[in-house]
């Protein structure tokens, strides 16, 4: 499953953070001009006026014009908030049986500073906690 993860105690910087890339995501729900999947009449609304405002050329970026769309889809879309919610959710999703996770962080053009804590905080206090290893003894 590819997820868009950014862990910050502070939810308005980190859903800042990841709108390029939760609108990035967010496309591939409207790619064809319907909505895909169930979603709410509120996120149903916001999705349809995506392709319209997507520029390819700002893709997975904060100044793409479709990114103010993907403030209001964060909830739906992304995992943001402290480490030990992002743990939660995480672990949320392996229970209904995800067992691979490809992890985005903040978009391409974040601030490079938060960006680099945010992805800190993912490695060193979420991680940890979603790493299990199959193997309990050697092999055979």
């Amino acid at each position: 499953m590819y997820v868009n993860v950014v862990v910050d105690d502070d939810l308005d910087r980190g859903v800042a953070l990841a709108a390029g890339a939760i609108t990035s995501f967010a496309r591939f729900s409207v790619m064809h001009g319907k909505v895909n999947g169930p979603v709410s009449d509120a996120d149903r609304a916001t999705l349809e006026g995506l392709p319209g405002d997507y520029q390819m050329s700002k893709h997975d970026r904060s100044v793409n014009p479709a990114a103010q769309r993907g403030l209001d889809l964060a909830d739906s879309f992304a995992i943001i908030g402290p480490a030990a919610y992002c743990c939660e959710r995480l672990l949320e999703l392996a229970e209904l049986g995800v067992d691979r996770f490809y992890v985005f962080g903040p978009s391409l053009d974040a601030d490079p500073d938060a960006a680099n804590n945010a992805v800190k905080r993912f490695t060193d206090r979420v991680l940890p906690k979603l790493v299990v290893s199959e193997r309990t003894s050697p092999p055979g």
